[in-house]
C-alpha cells in the first residue's frame, strides 16, 4: 500500500495542506479531518463550481452532516469527477 504525504502547513494550528485542483492553476486549502465521515466542501455552490466545474449534483441523495455549530442539517451531495489527491513528494 502506497502513502499519502503531504506537506502541512506551518500558518496555521490545525493540520491542513493544499492541493492543485482543475489544470493545476488553482490551489485550495484542505483540513484533514480524521473524524470526518464524508468530505465538506464549505465555500459554497458557486466556489465548488469554480474549483470543479465538472461536479455534478446527485439528485436524489443529501448528507446529514453536523459539528459546524449548528444542529445537523441537510446537504447537498456533489460528484466530481478525476478528483485525485497526490503525495507533494
Amino acid at each position: 500500500m502506497e502513502k499519502l504525504r503531504k506537506k502541512l502547513s506551518n500558518k496555521v494550528d490545525r493540520p491542513v495542506f493544499e492541493i492543485n485542483v482543475q489544470d493545476g492553476n488553482k490551489k485550495i486549502r484542505c483540513l484533514f479531518d480524521t473524524g470526518a465521515d464524508i468530505p465538506v466542501f464549505t465555500l459554497g455552490r458557486e466556489m465548488l463550481m469554480m474549483y470543479f466545474p465538472n461536479a455534478v449534483l446527485c439528485e436524489e441523495f443529501y448528507a446529514e452532516i453536523s459539528g459546524f455549530g449548528k444542529s445537523e442539517e441537510q446537504a447537498l451531495i456533489y460528484n466530481i469527477p478525476n478528483f485525485i489527491i497526490q503525495s507533494d513528494i
